[in-house]
């Protein structure tokens, strides 16, 4: 026999006989994993125990088709399945096993109670996903809860971000019947009969957005240029077609015109009714008033225009004269390019200066001719004047003295107007005479025989 050294290890003792196990393990950089037990099945939910590939799903790279009670499976966190629907019970109401054939199941997480679950499920052809939650009461009544995971804006009843289509050459925008945005890209715009059109009969710009709305049989489509504008269709009874008429939407990238909105263009136009400046027109018809409802001129008739002042008519104005139905003032100089008439045409101030009336039997200068002498032919007031006599008077008295035998006196038409006389009469005596004097352009002259 062998003597058994003191402290050594017995074969039969499989290291049972190592006094401090711990010690050995870290010795030999075994790890806690040394002492863990491994899972006895690929459900083996024992705390402590190590999990081995496969186990869950976990690790493989191929799993196996399951089949599972979906109220009473005992689910582990991180856990990954392969199930056949077909072969499943309790499938939760929602999953839609009509195209859920074989579906992968993700465990979310799991609560602390229950088994109470959240999983992720996804048919194998990756159409549908669903988000699961199992809950059970304190009455063991198991409940899911399960919400279809969206895909696209569709399954949320959302718009798509992206067009869903294009309008292109020989298309027809009718066709764009899907809500959402549709790309219109068109080089040849004529080959599309509906294609938005001006009232002129040009084609918008034909690339840009087409915006599709739908609400049952209601359809609108707006579409928008790259260049801003936009014109924009609606129908309500789900029959968009070519005979679908479009709206072109007026902006700053399409400013209405003058005609229209109904407006007088700044280069002219027609107005069809009465105008009012700065108040409303009371004068009716063809008129334009001006701060005054029935203050202005108005049209009454082939070329006759008329000016009414608080609805009085006050003047006319027509193709061949203008007439004053009010007296008529000028301040400052009137000036005329022909005859001034009054009394309808009885008086007439000819352009020569010549008057017309019944007073001068006619023309003035007519009357004058016949009735007064022309220059030349009559004295003026001077000549006048030294020719005839403007007044009469004696001169002052004077003395006249003769004697006997002295002769006649002179003879010049003096008359005497008192005699004196000196003793008998071959004395001297004397007279008194005076003169009769005319008064010819202010001289007085003796008158003479």
């Amino acid at each position: 026999t062998i003597n058994r050294a003191a402290g050594s290890l017995q074969k039969d003792q499989n290291l049972s006989d190592i006094p401090d196990k711990a010690k050995a393990r870290a010795a030999l950089q075994l790890g806690s994993a040394a002492t863990a037990t491994l899972t006895t099945s690929t459900t083996d939910n024992t705390v402590g125990r190590v999990l081995k590939v496969g186990d869950r799903g976990l690790g493989k790279t191929i799993i196996s088709a399951v089949s599972i009670d979906f109220n009473t499976y005992q689910f582990a966190a991180g856990e990954t399945l392969f199930l056949k629907m077909a072969d499943c019970t309790n499938i939760p109401a929602g999953i839609d096993t009509r195209y859920v054939i074989y579906a992968y199941v993700n465990v979310i997480g799991i609560r602390d109670v229950n088994n109470n679950v959240a999983i992720l499920i996804g048919d194998n052809g990756g159409s549908k996903y669903y988000w699961a939650v199992r809950s059970t009461n304190t009455s063991s009544v198991t409940t899911w809860s399960v919400k279809i995971l969206p895909q696209s804006a569709a399954d949320i009843n959302a718009m798509p971000r992206d067009p869903i289509g294009t309008i292109g050459n020989n298309g027809r925008m009718a066709s764009a019947d899907s809500p959402g945005w549709w790309l219109v890209s068109l080089d040849k715009p004529e080959t599309v009969a509906d294609f938005p059109k001006y009232p002129n009969g040009n084609r918008l710009y034909s690339y840009g957005f087409m915006f599709v709305a739908r609400s049952g049989n209601i359809w609108l489509q707006q579409y928008f240029t790259h260049t801003g504008v936009s014109a924009h269709r609606q129908t309500w009874n789900g029959d968009m077609s070519e005979q679908t008429p479009w709206v072109i939407d007026y902006s700053t990238a399409n400013k209405p015109g003058a005609t229209d909105v109904g407006a007088l263009p700044i280069t002219g136009g027609t107005i069809t009714g009465p105008v009012g400046i700065g108040t409303a027109n009371g004068l009716g018809g063809n008129s334009i008033v001006f701060g005054d409802n029935d203050t202005g001129f108005k049209q009454e008739g082939d070329g006759i225009l008329n000016v009414y002042a608080n609805s009085a008519l006050v003047m006319r104005f027509i193709s061949s004269l203008i007439e004053s139905l009010k007296p008529l003032k000028v301040n400052g100089n009137c000036i005329a390019t022909g005859e001034i008439q009054a009394g309808n045409g009885a008086v007439r101030l000819a352009a020569d200066g010549n008057v017309y009336g019944t007073m001068w039997g006619g023309w003035l200068r007519d009357y004058l001719a016949a009735n007064f002498q022309s220059k030349g032919q009559a004295y003026t007031k001077a000549e006048s004047d030294a020719r005839y006599v403007q007044n009469i008077r004696v001169s002052a008295p004077q003395e006249r003295k003769f004697w006997d035998g002295a002769g006649w006196s002179s003879n010049d038409s003096a008359f005497a107007t008192s005699i004196w006389m000196v003793g008998g009469s071959s004395n001297v005596g004397g007279l008194y005479v005076r003169y009769v004097q005319k008064n010819i352009n202010g001289t007085w002259i003796n008158v003479t025989a």
